[in-house]
């Protein structure tokens, strides 16, 4: 009877446990998958403030909830995990690329500005 109790109780403990990990690696997915899908609406618009925000939001998610369960989870959840935080960032390296488009061209506007500038002051030819 006693063994019997005891291997009940055994059975509800890791019943739990396995319910707890799975919960938590569906929340930190949910988490991670609402913090991409922000990022995906609005990445253009962000300011470094916002970037900024946005690195200590996921930061905070996966130091809490990924990196010290990361050996416990399965191939299959790390891959899922590791591919939102990859579209978080290649969000991040968009938004790079679009800030450093707008300055190349600000710079082009500028320079044909000197230029022209330049080439309509007649005293510098003299």
């Amino acid at each position: 009877m006693t063994t019997r109790i005891i291997t009940y109780i055994t059975f509800i403990f890791i019943l739990f446990i396995v319910s707890c990990k799975e919960i938590r690696e569906e929340s930190l997915k949910s988490n991670l998958t609402s913090i991409v899908s922000e990022t995906e609406r609005n990445y253009k618009q962000f300011s470094p403030d916002d970037w900024a925000k946005k690195d200590e939001e996921i930061e905070k998610v996966l130091n809490s909830d990924y990196y010290p369960y990361r050996d416990e989870m399965a191939e299959n959840k790390k891959r899922e995990i590791n591919e939102l935080v990859g579209k978080y960032y290649s969000f991040k390296v968009k938004s790079g690329i679009i800030g450093l488009k707008n300055i190349i061209k600000d710079g082009v506007q500028q320079l044909e500005t000197i230029v022209n500038e330049l080439s309509t002051d007649s005293t510098l030819l003299k």
